[in-house]
């Protein structure tokens, strides 16, 4: 049964939001080109980019709802793909390698007949945000 996955932002100080265009995606955990199949995708503040509406990039504050499908067993992570605008060059579009930096989440999808309490605690401890901030 698909479920929905919020993901929210807030940018202050002089952090600039992603511009327009940038998307967050669901990928396996061993994906690490932006080509490799996604998931599943939702767009941050719309699919096209307009510098001409506020400046290009998305509001400070936000938040999208991803609907994340039935998984197979595995690992999997949201990633942050971000749309870069023309440049002088005329070159623009989203950068073909996954940064480290842009995964914003990691889980893991057991399978039920390894479901234990240990297990699960295992893998919690393995994906939690404090773990993956410790690295």
């Amino acid at each position: 049964e698909a479920r929905r996955m919020r993901v929210r932002w807030h940018y202050t100080g002089s952090a600039a939001p992603p511009t327009q265009g940038t998307f967050v995606a669901i990928y396996r955990r061993e994906a690490n080109m932006t080509s490799d199949d996604k998931i599943a995708s939702e767009y941050l503040c719309g699919a096209h980019y307009d510098a001409q509406i506020n400046s290009g990039r998305c509001a400070l504050t936000g938040s999208v709802s991803l609907l994340r499908p039935p998984l197979e067993a595995g690992d999997y992570k949201v990633v942050l793909v971000r749309y870069m605008p023309p440049n002088p060059l005329g070159q623009w579009g989203y950068g073909a390698l996954i940064a480290d930096a842009d995964t914003i989440a990691a889980y893991t999808v057991l399978p039920v007949d390894v479901c234990l309490p240990s297990v699960r605690r295992r893998v919690f401890n393995r994906t939690s945000p404090l773990s993956q901030l410790a690295v």
